[in-house]
């Protein structure tokens, strides 16, 4: 629970608070107030003959206590000896029979118009004195309590609310700038940032700060950038530069008088021949080194990932099927069953298990065992594995083998053909698709490249 809902809680629970003990102070001076009341009655019943045959000067000093006096015969007749009003709902409330038969003080309004506390007592064997007192004034001092408690509840809350509104706005609600902009931030909204608070609060120290660090960390990021573009460039100058220093020496050669060529061999028709061979091997590894980086900044720009459902098992058998058409001497295993589905781009998936392949093929023995396989890691996740039994990579090696132009020996590589971007196109295709990759390896043993796909 966020601070802002608790403190809504807390509102909340003052109100509730408030509002039971208010009912529980109006119930509490309710039942005092009667007793009273009943207290007072319980005196004129104590000696109802003296205050039955008072005169009437006396009876006029007991009317202004606002009792009802009166006799009630063994018939049910009421007979009024005095009353403090000539109220006519008066009447009816006293001589309610429920009320009457009982000898103490009851409340009754049995739908009349006020509330009368009555008791009883005999004067006679056919004959009861009744002493009633109207609670109009008990209930008007309890409405008038229970209005005060309401309305100073309602101050109380109004100024508790107000100050938790401006704790809120000044102390608070920086702190959820701070969060709204930090998921702003994961989401690529790399230049979004705080709008600072009044001026000498901690929250305004925190946004400043915050805003610091994002400016120091995009700083930072950017460098970074142009540091890793720098090498890019650089590394893909040295790619191209072998092959490029190769066609230009061969086509130098060419033109070059006889006796210059006939030194290289370029003097008849076989040596022209392999000199073009030469040509275009190397020309056909530019293109490829071409390709896969047009095809790394499509993937950079987020060019896979959508798709249909991609079944691995069937990517992952058809890769095996076509390891043993290329090296039929090679031991390959495949373990994928039914149900490795997951959703995206089917040919990039492709492409990356083969880039697993390939590699394995291009730099381990023909003799060495492979493995493919394909299983669920839980309920929401797949994960392929290429395993080898090959010679194995040095542990130093490990964290930058899917980093681009990185060869763990520079010289096989280019000699069996490999640009040093398989594993980079690989960790790309993996990422667009919002997985994992990685690499375990054991000298003498083999290695272990994998990813995993959400399903």
């Amino acid at each position: 629970m966020t601070l802002r809902r608790r403190l809504l809680f807390a509102l909340f629970s003052l109100a509730l608070t408030f509002g039971v003990f208010g009912a529980g102070v109006v119930a509490v001076q309710r039942h005092y107030l009667i007793g009273q009341v009943d207290a007072q009655l319980a005196g004129y019943a104590s000696s109802p003959r003296l205050v039955i045959g008072l005169s009437g000067t006396d009876r006029a000093q007991v009317a202004l206590s606002e009792v009802y006096v009166g006799r009630l015969f063994a018939d049910g007749r009421l007979v009024t000896v005095f009353s403090p009003t000539d109220d006519p709902d008066l009447l009816p409330a006293v001589g309610k029979g429920d009320v009457l038969s009982q000898p103490e003080g009851r409340g009754t309004t049995a739908g009349q118009a006020r509330g009368v506390r009555v008791v009883t007592a005999p004067l006679r064997t056919d004959v009861q004195a009744v002493f009633a007192i109207p609670t109009t004034q008990v209930d008007q001092a309890i409405a008038q309590l229970a209005a005060t408690l309401t309305a100073g509840g309602f101050a109380v809350l109004g100024v508790v609310g107000l100050v938790i509104w401006w704790t809120y706005r000044l102390g608070l609600k920086p702190f959820a700038d701070l969060t709204d902009a930090a998921r702003a931030i994961t989401r690529g909204e790399r230049r979004r940032r705080v709008t600072p608070g009044p001026s000498g609060t901690e929250a305004n120290e925190l946004a400043r700060a915050f805003n610091t660090m994002l400016d120091a960390n995009q700083a930072s990021e950017e460098h970074a950038s142009e540091v890793k573009l720098r090498q890019f460039v650089a590394d893909a100058s040295h790619e191209l530069r072998t092959p490029l220093t190769t066609l230009t020496g061969y086509s130098s050669l060419y033109t070059r008088p006889a006796t210059a060529a006939g030194a290289y061999g370029l003097v008849d028709a076989q040596g022209i021949g392999d000199a073009m061979r030469r040509i275009n091997a190397e020309a056909t590894r530019m293109t490829r080194i071409v390709n896969d980086l047009f095809l790394l900044n499509e993937l950079d720009a987020g060019a896979a990932g959508a798709g249909a459902d991609v079944d691995l098992g069937a990517v992952l058998r058809d890769a095996a099927a076509d390891v043993r058409v290329i090296q039929p001497e090679r031991p390959v295993q495949v373990e994928a069953g039914d149900g490795l589905i997951v959703t995206g781009d089917q040919d990039r998936l492709v492409q990356a298990v083969t880039a697993f392949t390939s590699n394995a093929l291009r730099y381990t023995p023909v003799t060495a065992a492979l493995t493919i396989r394909g299983f669920k890691v839980g309920k929401q996740r797949v994960r392929v594995e290429v395993s080898d039994g090959g010679p194995g990579i040095a542990a130093g090696e490990l964290p930058h083998l899917y980093d681009r132009f990185y060869r763990a020996d520079p010289g096989r590589g280019r000699g069996s053909g490999g640009s040093g971007l398989g594993l980079a196109i690989v960790a790309a295709i993996v990422g667009a698709h919002r997985g994992q990759y990685g690499v375990s390896s054991v000298p003498g043993q083999g290695s272990v490249f994998w990813f995993e796909l959400p399903t």
